[in-house]
């Protein structure tokens, strides 16, 4: 993953487990100057990685902001200029859950989702076109593609992000949105009990941290593509368990590649 050391990288979302590892690697690649945007203040175990971070030889600073809100972001953006420094990368990985069936699915659960991540992209997008990225990677999820159960308002918000990404690199910018499957250790999968246990049931196993973090580098400059999915994937567990949904002409496809494997 190409770094400039004299460069500053922003992390929304910077405070939950993906953004720490994603600030993590950063610095072991180099970065000194590390934004971490946060809608509240590092939890004790975030306070650790931050004081690991900074005796490596990184400043990385922990910045209590809401990215939906503009004015918000403007400030911090601007914070980031005023280093003198140049912004040359941006990791879009804020979350907010709200799940629910859709007979239960009203207005205000779809804006709470839609907040950090819609309002959220689009304001890096509109704030950061004067910067000279390098990349701008968005942290989408693999419900924009297969649909997830009770969470019609998060899959949408994901497919915003997929749509921001082809159209920034329609225009020439740099961009990247990638549809994540479930995180083991780390992420929405890991904190809700059984989440991940339910879901590797279904045909979607954890990937973990060291996978992403290695599938994150190796394409924030070289994706074939402006929307890429990323996850382990078990396409016989994934047959048993959804019926006709498994009949889509892309299963059909994996099968015909890769008859014996289901990953």
């Amino acid at each position: 993953l190409p770094v400039d050391p004299e460069g500053a990288y922003l992390i929304t979302g910077g405070l939950g487990g993906l953004g720490l590892a994603v600030a993590r690697r950063l610095v072991e690649r180099g970065a000194r100057h590390v934004t971490l945007l946060g809608r509240r203040p590092p939890s004790e175990a975030a306070a650790v990685v931050l004081h690991e971070l900074s005796g490596a030889g990184a400043r990385v600073e922990a910045v209590q902001a809401d990215v939906s809100r503009r004015p918000e972001l403007g400030r911090v953006l601007d914070r980031i200029r005023a280093t003198g420094l140049p912004l040359r990368g941006i990791v879009h990985s804020a979350v907010v859950l709200d799940d629910a069936t859709v007979a239960n699915l009203d207005r205000s659960r779809f804006e709470s989702v839609f907040a950090p991540k819609v309002d959220g992209a689009w304001n890096l997008h509109e704030l950061s076109l004067g910067d000279p990225l390098d990349w701008f990677v968005l942290f989408a999820s693999v419900s924009s593609l297969l649909g997830s159960p009770g969470q019609a308002n998060y899959a949408a918000a994901n497919s915003y992000l997929d749509a921001l990404a082809c159209e920034r690199a329609s225009r020439g910018l740099p961009a990247l949105s990638i549809d994540w499957g479930p995180w083991a250790e780390i992420g929405q999968a890991a904190a809700a009990a059984n989440r991940g246990e339910r879901l590797a049931a279904r045909g979607l196993p954890g990937l973990s941290p060291a996978e992403g973090l290695a599938a994150f580098e190796a394409l924030a400059l070289r994706a074939p593509s402006p929307q890429v999915a990323v996850l382990p994937f078990d396409l016989r567990k994934w047959r048993q368990f959804h019926g006709r949904t498994a009949a889509w002409p892309v299963f059909a496809e994996l099968a015909a590649a890769a008859p014996t494997a289901s990953r």
